[in-house]
């Protein structure tokens, strides 16, 4: 097993032609090289020196539960198609009637959990076995970059974080970043949580933003709620607190006396406490919010239809789109056929398609390729 990064923040490069500039209100972050790289780690390159001295520097470094890591091709958005390894992070308070992974909601596996029957057994080609990098799923940036190279099979590929919600654990991400250059780090994310998106939107080459319809939407499960399949709170935050520290319930009974938009997102090992919408009002604040962090970036939206998808709340999300990011690219994705979700009708597709071509929305209709083909 290995330890992970520095804590320090990478200065961000140009990217595919694009200007990227860091906010003159927010601090800078500075440039740093990582002790030893997890490339040469993974192929056994590194001297046993540099990696003492790796271990020696990780010790207050962020840990997220990490799922898998794998290769694939990228089955949605703007990069469909193309091979990449996908870095798949636990823990997720929304509850879509769609959802492909709900395996990935809960903190830590539960021994009734239903495996994806697209998914492979972790350990066979193309799944890194993370209990060789790290303990119990909770990994060190260092570590989870190791097992990329584990699957990466000597050809550089794009990262693609998703989950589960990546935005859960900002931290991670701001130190998993320093390990990938010359890789691109792309984030998938629901856009339910735009504080932490603003905290590592900088970090990132591209953004898939899903655009939520409230109605294909179940209550959220906040963290402390018990999560379906198991037969134990998994995923409060007291847990986390008994696993690491008294620190994190001190921190908790912080979070519960802010008001509502002013709670702050987590720590290392902590998940982000900041709240996610439950309204219709609420998500089109946040949707707004969210458009207007990406507007300007390499990044595109994503707007899943199901046969119960309602056409007023399509136009509402085509309103927004048209005032807070009219150049995004949209990306009309029938569901797959998963949970509660029927597949929508192609009359309900091309309504859809129709609501943003009159707003001179850039819009495609992609289905889930990966699950077309089969693979995770």
């Amino acid at each position: 097993m290995l330890g992970d990064s520095p804590l320090e923040f990478p200065v961000r490069r140009t990217r595919a032609g694009l200007v990227r500039r860091f906010s003159t209100t927010a601090a800078r972050p500075s440039a740093v090289s990582a002790p030893c790289c997890p490339f040469k780690v993974a192929a056994g390159l590194a001297k046993d020196a540099q990696v003492s001295t790796v271990i020696s520097q990780q010790k207050q470094a962020a840990k997220a539960p990490v799922m898998e890591v794998f290769r694939s091709i990228q089955g949605e958005g703007l990069y469909v198609g193309e091979p990449q390894v996908l870095v798949r992070l636990r823990g997720c308070p929304l509850r879509c009637n769609y959802c492909d992974t709900p395996h990935s909601w809960a903190l830590a596996g539960s021994s009734g959990e239903a495996p994806d029957p697209a998914t492979p057994i972790p350990g066979t080609d193309g799944f890194a076995k993370l209990e060789e990098w790290g303990e119990a799923g909770w990994l060190t940036p260092f570590q989870v970059t190791c097992a990329i190279a584990s699957v990466e099979d000597g050809r550089r590929r794009t990262i693609s974080l998703t989950g589960g919600e990546p935005l859960l654990w900002p931290e991670f991400i701001a130190q998993f970043r320093s390990f990938l250059e010359p890789r691109r780090l792309h984030l998938e994310t629901a856009g339910a949580h735009p504080k932490a998106l603003a905290k590592v939107v900088e970090l990132c080459d591209h953004i898939s933003l899903d655009l939520k319809l409230p109605g294909d939407l179940a209550p959220p499960k906040p963290f402390g709620a018990k999560s379906e399949g198991s037969t134990e709170s998994k995923g409060d935050v007291s847990w986390i607190a008994n696993s690491i520290g008294e620190q994190s319930a001190t921190r908790d009974s912080q979070v519960k006396e802010a008001p509502a938009r002013e709670r702050s997102f987590g720590g290392p090992d902590v998940p982000s406490s900041e709240p996610v919408p439950t309204s219709a009002a609420e998500w089109s604040e946040v949707r707004r919010e969210v458009l207007g962090i990406v507007r300007e970036r390499d990044a595109c939206a994503k707007l899943v239809l199901t046969a119960q998808s309602s056409l007023d709340e399509v136009e509402c999300v085509a309103n927004d789109l048209l005032q807070f990011a009219p150049d995004l690219p949209v990306y009309v994705q029938p569901a797959s056929r998963f949970g509660s979700s029927e597949v929508p009708s192609a009359a309900r597709v091309l309504q859809s398609v129709e609501i943003m071509l009159e707003r001179n929305l850039t819009c495609r209709v992609v289905p889930q390729v990966h699950r077309h083909l089969n693979l995770p």
